[in-house]
């Protein structure tokens, strides 16, 4: 399935940027940015915390607004 969709140029750039560092296509980093979007907002009605760890051990939570 083929789809448009509208997005501003720093989107744009965002997703390019995203593709590149992964060595990716935009349509791939795309695909995987709403599989990400798709875990976390499960996890976040299942109501679990989620926390990043530097390599320096530093632990932060990420808040949802």
């Amino acid at each position: 399935m083929k789809v448009t969709i509208d997005i501003n140029q720093d989107e744009l750039d965002i997703l390019t940027e995203l593709a590149n560092k992964q060595g990716i296509t935009a349509t791939t980093a795309l695909r995987k940015a709403i599989a990400t979007e798709k875990y976390l907002l499960e996890e976040r009605e299942a109501e679990t915390t989620i926390l990043l760890q530097k390599k320096n051990g530093e632990v932060k939570e990420v808040i949802w607004r």
